[in-house]
């Protein structure tokens, strides 16, 4: 057997392999037998016919076909046993010539990362100082939470600020598009829909008609935008308790004081501050290091993590129980769309893994889980602040354009599975057939 191994773009390789033709008249003959024994030949027992009475019946291209598929795959393993390339999916056979016997299988090999030199990377950790303001918004977010919600006493018109719980009935012209019952209204500025500041000065039992627009986002497309006229009637109106902000206060939240309690907010907002700057920088660190990047992936394994992110996707809707064609209409997108969008978000998360780990291995970083993790950050970190400034970019060794038998194009472990190699079976024969393998 002769072969020869070239590189290809996308992180795969073609191997050009021709059978000698002592090796394929000894396959031919076992695929006679072979066949002879599957399919009933007059005349004789099975197995027992002759190679020419096979051929004869069955056809040149049939015994073809049946040797072709020991040769191709007793080939394809010896040569994965050398090592010279780590196959990551199944080889496909490209071409197959019968005489002489030779083949082209084009292989997906072990994705391949060069990075740049992200050891000269520099982003300052900026931590925003923390104001007075921020711990009074702190202290009256806190203030809201313990709010108590209570009818006036005595009954009054409903004022800004207050709760409202209301009926209402939604129409777009004839068409009724709304029907709730004991909906909870505030009437904030900022939570308000347009036009329904009309119901401050409404009292309980009254209805009030408000003028609208729906917005884009609705279920019904039909319905994004049009003006809607709601027919709201108030059933009850809450006005605020709000706790005074003092000792007592604080008190609930285990301080001392009320001035324990702003001293707590602050350090708590610094301490906060610092995690979002460092998980700024570890977010600027990782898209400067998968930018300057090149990375070669074959199609087949972004195909398998599309695959993958598309079962997960049908899981959680199963879970959801709303139907792919649902989701689909509520994402506004055809089947073939979504299909590319996985497409694309698969590629992007290979790529940035395959970015990260090709770091790990170059900064001969170690450990699992949350160690490794954290043992990442700190590492880029360090690079960000410029700690390793007079330290070069460790670089990984250049792979070979081409390579024949002998030169490796990768360094495959013992225990890597190998896939094996089928050829499919023909119709019509021919001297060069194409099959997935």
């Amino acid at each position: 057997m002769k072969y020869t191994i070239e590189r290809l773009p996308e992180s795969r390789v073609a191997i050009e392999v021709e059978i000698e033709a002592e090796q394929v008249e000894k396959a031919l003959n076992r695929a006679a037998q072979r066949l002879s024994r599957h399919y009933r030949i007059p005349g004789f027992r099975p197995g027992r016919a002759p190679r020419y009475i096979v051929e004869a019946r069955l056809g040149r291209e049939a015994l073809y076909e049946e040797a072709a598929q020991e040769l191709v795959s007793q080939a394809y393993r010896e040569i994965l046993q050398k090592g010279e390339f780590e196959p990551v999916h199944q080889a496909e056979l490209e071409s197959l010539h019968l005489e002489p016997f030779s083949f082209r299988l084009v292989v997906p090999v072990r994705p391949t990362v060069r990075l740049g030199d992200y050891r000269a990377l520099r982003f300052p950790m900026e931590v925003p100082e923390v104001g007075e303001e921020d711990v009074q918004r702190v202290l009256e977010h806190l203030q809201a939470g313990q709010t108590v919600w209570k009818a006036p006493d005595p009954p009054r018109p409903a004022r800004m600020g207050d709760r409202l719980t209301v009926d209402l009935v939604g129409r777009v012209g004839e068409r009724e598009v709304e029907r709730r019952q004991q909906v909870e209204l505030t009437l904030e500025d900022s939570r308000l829909p347009p036009g329904f500041e009309a119901l401050v000065g409404a009292e309980v039992g009254q209805t009030v008609e408000v003028q609208t627009t729906l917005p884009e986002d609705v279920e019904d497309p039909e319905l994004a935008g049009r003006p809607a006229t709601y027919a709201v009637t108030v059933r009850a109106v809450y006005e605020p308790e709000v706790p005074p902000l003092n000792d007592d206060f604080a008190r609930f939240y285990d301080q001392e004081s009320l001035d324990a309690l702003r001293t707590s907010i602050r350090q708590n907002l610094e301490e906060e501050a610092r995690k979002q700057a460092r998980a700024r920088v570890l977010a600027q660190m990782l898209q400067a290091l998968d930018e300057g990047a090149v990375v070669e992936m074959p199609q087949a394994l972004v195909e398998e993590v599309a695959r993958s992110l598309h079962q997960e996707r049908e899981e959680q809707l199963r879970r959801l129980k709303v139907s792919m064609a649902q989701y689909l209409q509520w994402r506004g997108k055809k089947e073939e769309e979504l299909q590319e969008e996985t497409r694309e978000a698969a590629a992007r998360e290979l790529r940035q893994h395959l970015v990260l780990q090709e770091f790990i291995r170059a900064e001969g970083l170690e450990g699992e889980g949350e160690e490794l993790q954290k043992a990442v950050e700190e590492r880029l970190l360090a690079i960000a602040r410029g700690e390793l400034a007079g330290e070069t970019t460790p670089s990984g060794p250049a792979l070979p354009e081409e390579t024949t038998p002998g030169e490796a194009a990768g360094e495959a472990p013992a225990s890597s599975p190998a896939p094996e190699a089928s050829v499919e079976p023909v119709s019509e024969p021919k001297d060069e057939v194409s099959a997935d393998v």
